[in-house]
């Protein structure tokens, strides 16, 4: 068992529960990302088991770093082949999207990104031929540990992967640091406001991308609530002194020691700290014919109303 991971094993009657009002809110709205449907989320979230409420506090509150909830039916069949794109996937309306949103506002408030998917609540996570050799989930190449949207200050405090279909067992690669093997000085400059991280939106170009970067520390909180923001590949290294390059290497050496390979099978989700877990993924050959993996992914965030003057004119949850 990884002391990492907190499980949650669904029972039949749950599920049955689950599946009930699903059917209602598909019955009711026609996509995820409907308005009306968004605005509500919340209380319909209320209307799930109350022992799957309870234990998704748990989760949160006792400083898991994980959680997969298990025991939700495989219903990839219903959902069609692996699509080769992400702008192919019409169907927001099915049993995986809703069951996704709901399992996410459990964390948090699900939200979407101007740039990302077109502001998609639910995005798609599968191997996509024009991404093959690019650093993004959708590409194929070893997908380097980082923290998501480590320039943002909004970004996403969880991330849900929802699996709809894993064939070849790919796994998702996460790594939980053990801050307090840090040497007290490297803690120390990792802390200073002066690293430079650059936005690592896939839509920049280079020039763009060197003119968008936020300043700030990559460790904050003390004690056991060290929280960091970890993306070495759009980190400014060349901006680094000696002592702030090697506080870094620490950083990576000590993250990269700590990696362990999370597979989901279809029906799970996994909720992952982003403030305390890096993810990857190790690289593979995709076949591309309608059988690769395909996962949901949702952003979460738990501190929605401090960012809310920032939300899209018209589109609720969704920030640049």
């Amino acid at each position: 068992m990884n002391p990492f991971v907190y499980s949650i094993e669904l029972s039949i009657s749950e599920v049955d529960e689950i599946q009930s009002l699903i059917g209602k809110l598909q019955a009711r709205y026609h996509s995820t990302d409907d308005h009306d449907f968004v605005s509500v989320l919340p209380e319909w979230v209320e209307s799930l088991p109350a022992r799957l409420r309870i234990e998704l506090k748990k989760f949160r509150y006792q400083d898991y770093p994980l959680v997969i909830i298990k025991g939700y039916p495989d219903m990839s069949e219903t959902m069609g082949a692996t699509p080769n794109h992400w702008k192919d996937v019409y169907n927001t309306n099915s049993h995986y999207d809703y069951y996704c949103c709901l399992m996410s506002s459990l964390c948090g408030d699900v939200v979407g990104f101007s740039d990302l998917q077109e502001g998609k609540l639910v995005q798609e996570i599968f191997p996509i031929k024009q991404d093959a050799n690019k650093q993004l989930g959708t590409g194929a190449v070893n997908l380097l540990l980082h923290t998501e949207d480590t320039s943002l200050d909004y970004r996403a405090d969880y991330l849900g992967f929802m699996c709809i279909r894993n064939n070849y067992r790919i796994p998702t690669c996460v790594s939980v640091p053990n801050f307090s093997k840090l040497s007290e000085k490297t803690v120390t400059i990792l802390k200073k406001n002066k690293f430079r991280i650059f936005n690592d939106r896939p839509c920049l170009s280079k020039e763009e991308r060197d003119e968008n970067y936020t300043i700030c520390p990559i460790l904050t909180g003390s004690g056991n609530h060290i929280h960091m923001r970890y993306d070495p590949l759009y980190l400014d290294k060349d901006a680094l002194n000696n002592e702030e390059r090697e506080a870094v290497n620490e950083l990576e050496t000590l993250t990269e020691a700590t990696v362990f390979d999370l597979v989901l099978s279809p029906g799970e989700i996994a909720f992952i700290d982003n403030y305390r877990c890096a993810h990857g993924r190790k690289a593979y050959q995709p076949k591309y014919d309608g059988t690769d993996r395909w996962l949901k992914r949702t952003q979460i965030l738990t501190r929605l109303r401090d960012f809310k003057h920032m939300m899209l004119p018209g589109r609720i949850n969704v920030l640049p």
